[in-house]
This record gives C-alpha cells, sequence and structure tokens, in this order.
C-alpha cells in the first residue's frame, strides 16, 4: 500500500507562487506517495470576491476536492470552509478561534479527507500559517512535521497571538524542519529533532533554454535587470530607483503580485512591472535577462528568508546582486552583496563585468531540490526507495 502524506500549504496547487511545500510534493508524488494537498480554510465571506487565490480555493470547495494524474501517486486538492476563521481581525485572532479552526467545516472536513484515502496518514505536513494545532489533534498520521520557513509573526497581517500557538506546535510534532540558520535555532530551543534543510532549485527547470532566442524578442536592449516574486512590505523599491536612476538605458523587470504602493515607480521609464509570471515562463524570462536581484530590507522578517530566487537565478546562470542579510550571507552563494545605494550600483557594475556563469551553474546543482528531498527522507527515516531522488520537467 502506498504511503500517505497530508501536506497544508498557503498556496493553491495552479497558483503562479510555487515555493518549497510544492517541490517536495512533487517529488512524494514521484517516489509514490499518495499526496493531499489542502489550502485555506475559507471563511464565509470568502464565498464572493477575492483575489485569485480565493477564488482558487473556492472553486476546489465547490467542487468538494478534485483529484490529478501526477505522477506514480496519487494527488487530492482540496479548500475547507471554516465557520470559525483563524484571522487576524480583532475577536478572530485569539487562539481560541485557532485552536476551534477546524470545527464546524461546511462539509465536514474529516468526512471529504476519509472519502479520499486520507483519514489516517503517514505522514502529517504542517507549514507556517496552517491549522497547526487542530491538525495535530484531528488528523491520525503516524509522524508529523512542521516545515518552519518563515518568521511568520513578523508578518504584517499575522494575528498576535501566532508566535505561542507556533511555538506550541514546535513542541508537539515529531520533527521540525527549518529553511534559515536563524529558524533552526529558535526550533531547537522547544524540540530536539530539528533539521536545518534550505530551499533550493529544480535545476531541469532550466536545461536547454536558449538565452539568444529569450532574448530575440528585445532588438536593440542594452541589459535587463530581472526581479522575481512578490512587491511588498519586505521589498526595497529604493534600492530599484537607484538602480533605474543609475542606469536609465537597462530595462528593469520586476515580475510578481503586487501588494505595495507603487507610486515610486510611475516616473521610472525603464521599470517594467509585468505582474505574475507562471512558472512555466520564469526559465525564458531569467534566461532573457542579465542580471537578478533580491532587494530586501533588513527586518525580522528577511533576516530568516531564505530565497527561491536565488537559486533559481543562478540556475539559469546568471550573476545576482543581493541585499546583505545573515541569512543570505549564511548561504555562501557567488551572489554579490550591497547595503547603500551607492553599493548596489557598484555590485551590479561589478556583476556584468565579472559574472562566471560556470560559477553559477555549479552551486545550483549542489542545491537541487532531489538532493534535499533525498535529505528529508533520511532524516525521517524513510526507506530507500520511497527516498530515491529524482528529477522533474518543467511541465509538472
Amino acid at each position: 500500500m502506498s504511503p500517505s502524506v497530508l501536506m497544508w500549504e498557503h498556496h493553491a496547487w495552479d497558483s503562479p507562487i510555487r515555493v518549497g511545500g510544492r517541490a517536495f510534493a512533487e517529488r512524494f508524488l514521484l517516489a509514490g506517495w499518495n499526496v493531499a494537498w489542502i489550502n485555506g480554510p475559507l471563511a464565509p465571506w470568502n464565498l464572493i470576491g477575492g483575489n485569485d487565490e480565493v477564488a482558487r480555493r473556492r472553486s476546489c470547495w465547490r467542487r468538494r476536492g478534485r483529484e490529478i494524474a501526477q505522477g506514480p501517486g496519487r494527488l487530492f486538492l482540496y479548500a475547507p470552509m471554516a465557520m470559525l476563521p483563524y484571522r487576524s481581525y480583532p475577536v478572530l485572532n485569539r487562539p481560541w478561534f485557532h485552536r476551534h479552526s477546524l470545527d464546524g467545516t461546511f462539509p465536514s472536513l474529516r468526512r471529504i479527507l476519509d472519502e479520499r484515502g486520507f483519514g489516517r496518514v503517514d505522514l502529517l505536513w504542517l507549514a507556517t500559517g496552517s491549522p497547526m494545532l487542530p491538525l495535530l489533534q484531528r488528523i491520525p498520521h503516524r509522524k508529523s512535521l512542521y516545515r518552519l520557513s518563515d518568521e511568520t509573526s513578523a508578518f504584517p497581517d499575522t494575528p498576535r497571538s501566532y508566535r505561542a500557538l507556533e511555538e506550541e506546535v514546535l513542541s508537539r510534532v515529531d520533527v521540525v524542519v527549518a529553511t534559515a540558520a536563524s529558524l533552526a535555532e529558535r526550533a531547537s530551543r522547544f524540540g530536539s529533532r530539528v533539521l536545518l534543510l534550505p530551499n533550493g532549485v529544480d535545476g531541469s527547470r532550466f536545461f536547454g533554454v536558449d538565452r539568444n532566442d529569450a532574448a530575440s524578442g528585445h532588438p536593440g536592449r542594452l541589459r535587463r535587470i530581472v526581479y522575481v516574486g512578490a512587491l511588498d512590505s519586505w521589498f526595497d523599491w529604493r534600492k530599484v530607483e537607484a538602480l533605474s536612476r543609475a542606469f536609465p538605458e537597462v530595462e528593469i523587470r520586476l515580475a510578481g503580485p503586487v501588494r505595495m504602493d507603487i507610486s515610486w515607480a510611475r516616473n521610472l521609464a525603464n521599470v517594467q512591472l509585468p505582474g505574475p509570471v507562471s512558472p512555466e515562463e520564469v526559465p525564458r524570462l531569467l534566461a532573457g535577462s542579465d542580471v537578478g536581484i533580491i532587494p530586501f530590507v533588513d527586518s525580522p522578517l528577511t533576516r530568516s528568508i531564505h530565497p527561491v530566487k536565488l537559486y533559481e537565478y543562478f540556475a539559469a546562470g546568471l550573476p545576482v546582486v543581493a541585499s546583505d542579510l545573515d541569512e543570505i550571507r549564511r548561504i555562501g552563494s557567488p551572489a554579490r552583496l550591497a547595503r547603500s545605494e551607492s553599493e548596489w550600483i557598484d555590485s551590479v557594475k561589478v556583476a556584468w563585468a565579472r559574472h562566471r556563469r560556470e560559477e553559477a551553474l555549479a552551486f545550483a546543482a549542489r542545491h537541487d531540490w532531489s538532493e534535499r528531498f533525498a535529505a528529508l527522507m533520511e532524516f525521517l527515516g524513510e526507506s530507500s526507495q520511497q527516498a530515491i531522488p529524482v528529477r522533474i520537467g518543467s511541465g509538472s
């Protein structure tokens, strides 16, 4: 009988934003596991309106979930509707609403999981922001894992009670997987089974993308600076403004969802904000670029971020300039780190002049998600057959 894992993650399966949890889910499937990918929960007011992510979850809930053929394993997708959601709003931000956030789901989440063969699972996978404690209490499981990938309490829309609830989870799960050294250090204060397992990259997505072909649609363009990711509170637009004014002939493309005031970009003719780019389009976008940037502000949130985009930039063979933050420095990559606006400008100049493409590609190859998956399975004590490292193509 195939092993099963219930993974409660933030983004819907078909979301353009795909981070570590999705990479592990794909490898569970290819290793023959059955995967339940759960998001939410939705709130009653999400029945109408909302952003694209809410719409994806709502569609999945209305269909009572859906199954997709995905490798040797079986993939089930679902988003429950909760009558008592845990939110950052007054009253709803109290711990009681977290602990009871899965009570009164409609239809019953337990019934849905039982119908789909996930009433009991081998691995219960909890992620930051999930209804962690009620899942631990209500979903029978052989092992439980909490993937600590952010300092979630530092997000402005996180309920004030979240940090204490998360620390209770850290003390109760069987294992914690942390993406950053600072997060692993914090988790170790609550339990001894902690694995530092940074983010990675699916290098096969970037193989065979022709750089000259990707740039062919931009005749006359000298260079392109690229950023792929959300434009949110952690994005340091002042560094981008400085680059725009220092290199007016260079195209600066910021590809990702916009969740911040972008009035600063209105008078910057060479800055483009095309919105989210699908994962399938990212390799071509990067292949047609010259420098990848990670301009983050220095904050408690960003000091624990281990950016996937850094590995993707290197997998595309790009030089990288990033904010000089503790976790990015710990990675020990070939990226050039900068703080002041003048340092950012100088670092981009040096990146163009002294880039070593083979060094970038070699760094990415050492940090493939397949290696991360193998390390995880060894840590969990799963059989070697289930832990075979695998590669997946861009169509997955």
